[in-house]
């Protein structure tokens, strides 16, 4: 039998006690890499945050890694958001923003030690922006930004990754390179 990494079971999920989605039944296992369709306004992103705990589930349930999803976050899971939601004028670097998906395994102090940067500098270099460590993420390409929220994401380690359009708004052969980045990683 799969690893079952997602079981949400007749979920109606939305917001203010008004359902966007209705009466889905899905599975996703261990090594499976799902893609979830559909025009604009069709609750793709409820779906997916139905599963990181953010959307109100009005009936059925949602399990992630064995735990039903009430309300929080679930441990183990990495979540690169839609790029036009992200406040491009916050002043932040992008080695700030790959470190926040860190705090989780930094204990009580949430400052980041040498495994730690040693950790981020690796993803940064794997995913061909470590040039861009000390950069204001509002001064990057759409593409590199999508890198940098791909890293925060990964740097946890998340047996489970969601993405929310994470070839919207690229060229083409940034949507390549991510797809394939994507695919080598699973």
């Amino acid at each position: 039998m799969s690893d079952i990494l997602v079981e949400m079971q007749e979920l109606t999920a939305g917001y203010q006690r008004r359902p966007v989605v209705r009466d889905v039944t899905l599975t996703i296992t261990s090594g499976q890499f799902t893609g979830i369709v559909g025009p604009s306004g069709a609750g793709k992103t409820t779906l997916l945050k139905s599963i990181l705990g953010a959307a109100e589930v009005l009936a059925g349930s949602v399990r992630v890694l064995g735990q039903r999803v009430n309300g929080a976050p679930p441990a183990g899971v990495g979540y690169v958001p839609q790029v036009q939601t992200v406040d491009w004028t916050f002043p932040v670097t992008v080695e700030q923003v790959v470190l926040m998906g860190r705090y989780r395994q930094m204990g009580w102090l949430p400052w980041p030690g040498r495994s730690d940067r040693r950790a981020m500098m690796e993803l940064l270099e794997r995913l061909g922006i470590a040039q861009f460590a000390q950069r204001h993420i509002g001064a990057l390409s759409g593409g590199q930004q999508q890198r940098v929220f791909l890293a925060r994401a990964l740097i946890g380690r998340p047996r489970l990754l969601l993405l929310d359009e994470p070839t919207a708004g690229v060229d083409p052969k940034t949507q390549h390179d991510i797809l394939h980045l994507l695919g080598d990683l699973n």
